[in-house]
């Protein structure tokens, strides 16, 4: 299974930069500054490197925690995280357990309540994670196990990543007091559990009948339901057995789950063993595993050139996440000489293979004519297979587009549709440029009070030209 590599992209660091010259020329104008021509980078930006589960979680709930502070002292529950179909896997419980534990130990401003409580009162309710969305049950929920406010989030997955949004919410007001976002480098132990489909109903309350078919057949089928033995240990004895047995997936499976300590104690040494000794054995989604590893130092020597290498050999191998990663670090001079070229091709092989962020990384180049003669019609195309893939980065650049009327007619409206789409997906340069369309007014009824919104959103989640946009509009003299 595929893991996420570290390596993402060539990308815009926002709207302002390239594509949406049109909205940072008005937003400028709106700041009292004079209207700025565009500006083309030249060297590529790499997004923010997706982290391991350990520090996604830590992120996540160091954000929270601070947004709490000042509010007067509250209870917190934390619910499952859901996926986008509303339903609870494994992963989504496990992350929900650690959050809890982290918020826990975190501050002495908020007290959070014990799982095993949250998951009698849902079960008393004939309540499931999906069931809090409403406010109405919130406010049920949290009057009768005494919180007054349910922390609850979606993970978004990807082929490469899971991205974690969390949002505190008031159960009386159904304000929103904080939210969070980070990405996750989604490994094989991670792939595995998104798989595995909670209905044990005991614990927090889900509903098998609510739950597809096929996931709850499937679960029934290996025994994963029949024990108290926690799931991902489980899990993690399967790939054991199935890696023992010489079955290489399993072994890269497994160092999966000692690369994020699912199922096992965390061991990034012992991952990369079992990454080499499936990469040996044929699996190139253990080669790539194992060239994120040397690429980032994690369990051993951090050396780029051996990272090239690994790479090289699972794309030849037809791992198409072999060949994004080579094509960034061709396009980033990483254990390779920079070649544009090279990238572009690398590129096109992996977007045609299935990879929405190669194809998103591939809109770029022709967005700004590297590595490719410049073409904002090509542009625009990629971007939408990216975006139609689930990749919404690729739904923000297409929505910058729409904006600027770059490769395709300009719609204001329609660029507002697919900004509200990035952000919703957890794309944070999505909330931040969907908070210039409220500022101006474009495509949507301007709101000063929505734009800060969004903007606050987008900087709490790591998008630092957000929150240079919420301290111009704090400071003395300076219009919104």
């Amino acid at each position: 299974m595929r893991t996420r590599s570290a390596f993402t992209a060539v990308v815009f660091r926002a709207l302002h930069s390239v594509l949406g010259v049109a909205v940072l020329a008005m937003t400028l104008t709106c700041l009292g500054a004079a209207p700025v021509a565009a500006q083309r980078p030249a060297a590529p930006v790499a997004a923010q490197q997706p982290l391991s589960m350990d520090r996604a979680i830590e992120q996540v709930g160091g954000e929270l925690s601070n947004a709490l502070r000042g509010e007067r002292r509250l209870r917190l529950a934390v619910s499952d995280l859901l996926d986008l179909h509303g339903v609870t896997t494994v992963l989504g419980r496990y992350v929900a357990e650690r959050l809890t534990t982290r918020l826990s130990t975190g501050a002495s401003w908020y007290s959070v309540m014990e799982r095993r409580r949250v998951g009698q009162v849902l079960d008393e309710l004939n309540f499931g994670a999906y069931d809090l969305i409403q406010a109405a049950n919130a406010r049920r929920f949290g009057r009768m196990i005494g919180v007054d406010a349910i922390v609850v989030g979606t993970l978004s997955v990807f082929p490469e990543r899971v991205d974690v949004d969390v949002r505190i919410v008031d159960i009386e007001s159904s304000q929103i007091l904080g939210a969070a976002q980070a990405t996750m480098r989604r490994t094989s132990g991670m792939s595995s559990m998104l798989m595995a489909v909670r209905t044990d109903t005991a614990q927090l309350g889900e509903r098998s009948g609510d739950l597809p078919r096929d996931a709850v057949g499937s679960r029934a089928a290996d025994g994963i339901g029949d024990s108290t033995t926690p799931i991902e240990t489980r899990i993690a004895e399967r790939f054991r057995r199935s890696c023992d047995g010489g079955n290489m997936e399993g072994c890269a499976n497994l160092g999966g789950m000692y690369a994020d300590g699912l199922g096992v104690t965390q061991n990034e040494t012992r991952a990369v063993e079992l990454y080499q000794r499936a990469c040996a054995g044929g699996n190139m989604a253990g080669c790539v595993d194992l060239g994120w590893a040397y690429a980032n130092g994690r369990g051993v020597e951090q050396n780029d050139t051996r990272a090239v290498e690994l790479y090289q050999r699972a794309c030849a191998g037809g791992n198409m996440a072999g060949c994004l990663d080579l094509g960034w670090a061709y396009a980033n001079g990483r254990g390779v000489e920079q070649n544009d070229t090279r990238a572009a091709e690398l590129y096109q092989r992996a977007c045609d293979g299935g990879d929405s962020w190669a194809c998103a990384n591939l809109g770029l180049m022709y967005a700004t004519g590297r590595g490719v003669a410049q073409n904002d019609a090509r542009a625009v195309e990629l971007f939408r297979r990216a975006c139609d893939g689930g990749d919404m980065q690729g739904c923000g650049y297409l929505g910058a587009a729409y904006a600027d009327g770059r490769g395709v007619a300009q719609s204001e409206t329609r660029a507002v549709e697919l900004f509200r789409r990035a952000c919703d997906g957890g794309d944070m340069e999505g909330c931040s440029n969907l908070g210039l369309m409220y500022a101006t007014g474009r495509g949507v009824a301007q709101s000063e009070t929505r734009a800060v919104e969004l903007y606050r959103r987008a900087c709490d989640g790591g998008h630092s030209e957000a929150c240079d946009l919420l301290r111009r509009r704090a400071s003395p003299g300076v219009r919104p």
